[in-house]
């Protein structure tokens, strides 16, 4: 959240210059987030599956037949609690924008 706004302030800052409204810009950042959060989605939880279970299988050992189990649910759960904590950080940063210095974040990029 923070370091992609960081990363995006010249962007932003960009935005302002050429005349997009703060309502505007706001709708870009957070529409780029839960894009990010959609896709951090679709990729961790196939690898989380697949490294729970390994480690699950390295840690007991041949000595035991278990196989991890991830019930649906978890990852509903887990979807949902990803896209509360992109919406809360989306509102946090994107009341930063307001405040974006134009010139500083400009010439600071040069």
């Amino acid at each position: 959240g923070i370091l992609s706004f960081t990363e995006k302030e010249y962007q932003f800052a960009t935005l302002k210059v050429l005349g997009f409204k703060y309502k505007q810009i706001k709708k870009i950042f957070i529409k780029q987030n839960i894009w990010i959060g959609i896709f951090a989605i679709i990729i961790a939880l196939p690898l989380g599956n697949y490294m729970t279970d390994y480690i699950f299988k390295n840690a007991i050992g041949d000595s035991y037949d278990f196989e991890a189990m991830i019930k649906p649910a978890t990852f509903i759960f887990s979807s949902i609690g990803t896209f509360i904590v992109v919406y809360i950080v989306n509102q946090f940063l994107a009341k930063k924008i307001k405040k974006i210095d134009m010139v500083s974040s400009l010439k600071g990029n040069e």
